[in-house]
């Protein structure tokens, strides 16, 4: 009676019309609560999501970015992915990219005339709005059309077209011709704080409250801190070192996500970082009454047809999970593999 596997384990997604929504989210209100109130409550913020592996951190932050932007904060779906031996400006230009989504999905929204800010219209409907939005600003250039521009090239590069002329006037052709993102050893600091101003500001006409009021804040997820060697840790602590700065940009709210040990690891290794980053929030596993509400909702959202029969009865399975030591992801796979075998071993049963 189930339309798909309920014991999936990849993260729930911010958007309702997902096929693994946030509305089935379960538990962690205190956490939420306080992150959501630091965000909400300061000009600027630094905050380490930290937990076991798959006692599901990715979920939490997805759930927390839902919530934020309900308030006006200026959220993206992909983290900023941390890579072993990467650069601070492979860093900054990561963000940028992320800031440079973040306009894309406010452009969109101005096009469409949608208020929103965390998520832009789905598939061509916001490719085509971002464009026209873009094209809009293009016939209207200013300092900060300029600015996006050349982040964009950093980044991202350029195409641009290139035409020649044969003699005598025949073989006319035109080509396009790829622009690669610029490279180079300086810092992109300077960079990402702009453009972080420039989305706070807000153009008149972008959508939200937060905007009409003049101001408004950007969540920065940063991910992949977890499963470090001991040489990845002590590289990653120095690039938190390196770009210290750029996380106290006024209006910048940043989220740092990793293994239960990151706070010491790599952001407790120096008094320059550790004094910008207050505190971390621990993710404990899920308590047995979340995980049988967690797979009721699971059921309740797949089901088909007026017949049910749940694979495994949630409160079963929540007695079961507490030998996962928080290990949802691992537990969740378990019931699939198991409900499975069971289909094929004992159909009919």
């Amino acid at each position: 009676g189930l339309s798909d596997d309920p014991f999936f384990q990849a993260p729930l997604a911010p958007a309702e019309d997902a096929s693994r929504p946030i509305s089935l989210f379960v538990g962690r209100e205190p956490e939420m609560q306080l992150l959501g109130g630091q965000v909400v409550g300061s000009a600027s913020s630094r905050a380490i999501v930290q937990g076991p592996a798959g006692v599901g951190k990715t979920s939490f932050v997805n759930r927390l970015k839902v919530a934020l932007a309900e308030h006006g904060v200026l959220t993206h779906e992909e983290p900023v992915r941390v890579r072993p031996g990467m650069t601070p400006r492979q860093f900054c230009a990561e963000v940028l990219r992320v800031l440079l989504q973040i306009r894309a999905t406010l452009l969109a929204h101005q096009a469409v005339g949608s208020p929103g800010t965390a998520a832009a219209p789905p598939g061509h409907a916001r490719r085509a709005a971002a464009r026209a939005a873009e094209a809009l600003a293009e016939a209207k250039p200013d300092r900060e059309t300029a600015f996006w521009r050349r982040v964009g090239r950093i980044v991202e590069g350029e195409d641009s077209l290139a035409g020649g002329l044969s003699v005598g006037g025949v073989g006319a052709q035109r080509e396009r011709v790829r622009i690669p993102a610029e490279v180079g050893e300086l810092s992109l600091i300077g960079e990402v704080e702009t453009a972080v101003a420039y989305l706070a500001r807000g153009r008149q006409g972008t959508g939200g409250a937060a905007s009409r009021a003049g101001t408004r804040r950007v969540l920065l997820h940063v991910n992949n801190l977890e499963n470090l060697s001991r040489e990845d840790a002590r590289a990653a602590a120095g690039l938190m070192q390196d770009v210290r700065d750029m996380f106290l940009a006024e209006h910048s709210h940043w989220l740092f996500v990793g293994a239960d040990d990151v706070e010491h690891t790599v952001f407790r290794t120096s008094p320059q970082v550790g004094g910008v980053v207050p505190f971390a929030v621990t993710l404990a596993p899920l308590a047995p009454g979340e995980v049988a509400e967690l797979l009721a909702r699971r059921y309740e959202h797949l089901r088909r047809g007026a017949r049910f029969m749940s694979p495994v009865a949630p409160d079963v399975a929540a007695r079961l999970y507490t030998r996962y030591r928080g290990d949802l992801r691992n537990f969740l796979r378990l019931l699939s593999r198991a409900v499975q075998q069971h289909a094929v071993t004992a159909p009919g049963h």
